[in-house]
């Protein structure tokens, strides 16, 4: 049985001087089973076109790339837009200004695998500032704790 399709849903709007490395974060992952959906929530600047020049670079490293470009419904409705495009088994949110740890798909994963009454999974985070200063760290939950609802 082939491990669980992850698709990655990314609203796009205005971020191109961010998305190459979010994209980078995900190719990055140690998990590859992923398919990546880009919902374009009506950029005016450079953002799709950088999107599109990386991912070329990229071929084949994802199950499946999707690039829809829709009117501007706001980052929910893009999300939304997102999880009515996708495949997978799991849909992971990554925000077009965000990068993954290398490991977030692989372990989460892993967890849900594990644990296969969970509906949902989510993780601490780190702000970060210019020059990858790191601002704070945001623990939303006891590090080692289940929470069940």
């Amino acid at each position: 049985m082939p491990e669980p399709l992850v698709s990655v849903v990314i609203p796009l709007f205005n971020k191109e001087d961010y998305i190459e490395e979010t994209l980078a974060s995900v190719v990055r992952q140690t998990y590859t089973r992923i398919e990546l959906i880009i919902i374009d929530d009506a950029s005016s600047d450079y953002s799709v076109d950088k999107a599109k020049n990386f991912l070329e670079k990229h071929n084949g490293r994802f199950s499946n790339v999707i690039i829809e470009s829709r009117a501007n419904t706001g980052q929910a409705g893009a999300r939304n837009d997102g999880i009515n495009l996708a495949k997978g088994d799991f849909v992971a949110f990554l925000d077009a200004d965000d990068i993954w740890h290398s490991q977030k798909i692989e372990l989460q994963v892993g967890f849900l695998k594990e644990n296969p009454k969970v509906d949902l999974v989510f993780c601490n985070y780190l702000m970060m500032g210019e020059n990858n200063s790191r601002i704070r760290a945001i623990r939303l939950v006891p590090i080692g704790k289940k929470v069940e609802m």
